[in-house]
């Protein structure tokens, strides 16, 4: 008898079975970070973002997406939130939010985000 989790089409299966993993490249298992561990005005590279669907096509659509790049401006008092640029955008994210995002520091390509 086959398993609940892997019956049906492989992507759907596989989809639900990894929902909750984050997956990096094999180079960056030891670097990288979460975007709320970074400083204000550090940059980085977002290896992945939560994979709930509304939220990560929400994200994606303000330039928070894996490759791409950002700064941190700023954090909100008492571990509030945090303020970011990405590639032009704007944007104030939630704490836990930010903690959810796996970055590593980078230098900004072309001497800007």
């Amino acid at each position: 008898m086959r398993n609940k989790i892997f019956a049906g089409r492989p992507e759907t299966a596989a989809r639900r079975f990894f929902s909750g993993f984050c997956f990096v490249r094999a180079e960056h298992m030891l670097k990288h970070m979460k975007l709320s561990e970074l400083a204000a005005g550090e940059s980085a590279e977002i290896l992945a973002v939560p994979p709930e669907r509304p939220l990560a096509e929400r994200l994606k659509m303000l330039n928070v997406a894996a490759g791409k790049q950002i700064k941190v401006l700023r954090f909100a008092p008492f571990g509030g939130g945090v303020m970011l640029e990405a590639e032009g955008v704007r944007l104030a994210l939630r704490g836990s939010l930010a903690a959810k995002i796996a970055v590593i520091k980078r230098e900004p390509k072309g001497g800007g985000v």
